[in-house]
């Protein structure tokens, strides 16, 4: 866990990563960001390399509060890069979950990763059992069938010259998103058993 002491140390750093402001009132951070689009705001301190979200260490040079693993730093603008500290607010998972609820944010319907060809998935395996795989090659929020996975798995090491990924994700009514992980090994690295 990054301290407060490090963050405030290093704001220097934090602050030349900051981009100019534009219409919507975020300020973009211009170092790394993760797989989901969230801003990491990496340094050394003691010798050793420390890595925090960007949006929570903006939080920490404006505020100088402490921040324990249970907090949530929460965008007002639900823009993952933003580290605007007008757009920031500290708050828990359950405040969070509600304002993406409030906001229309959550998988409902057929956006829901339960939701396949029309029905509800409750009583089937899925791929998040991780059954026969080993632990942290499956995404913790994907919900899909295993057969329907290993379906997709069969169509995209099977198909034809031209045939894309976007293509596949339509005919079976999955997320690009899931069909590009199979592609690339992420996911169902392994033999069905």
């Amino acid at each position: 866990m990054v301290s407060k002491e490090d963050v405030l140390s290093n704001s220097h750093k934090f602050l030349s990563k900051r981009g100019e402001e534009d219409l919507s009132g975020c300020i973009p951070f211009l170092g790394y960001l993760d797989r989901d689009g969230y801003g990491q705001f990496q340094f050394r301190s003691d010798s050793k390399k420390k890595n925090i979200q960007a949006h929570r260490a903006a939080y920490i040079i404006h505020t100088g509060e402490e921040l324990c693993i249970d907090d949530v730093v929460m965008h007002s603008c639900d823009n993952p890069i933003c580290v605007n500290v007008l757009h920031l607010s500290k708050g828990t998972q359950a405040d969070n979950v509600k304002d993406m609820v409030m906001k229309g944010r959550c998988a409902i319907g057929v956006n829901n990763g339960r939701y396949i060809h029309g029905r509800y998935c409750k009583d089937k395996k899925v791929v998040s059992d991780y059954a026969g795989f080993e632990k942290g090659h499956i995404p913790v929020n994907m919900s899909i069938p295993i057969d329907l996975a290993y379906i997709v798995k069969d169509e995209i090491e099977n198909r034809e010259k031209g045939v894309s990924l976007i293509s596949i994700s339509k005919k079976y009514n999955v997320k690009y998103q899931f069909v590009r992980d199979i592609s690339c090994g992420k996911i169902l690295k392994f033999e069905r058993n």
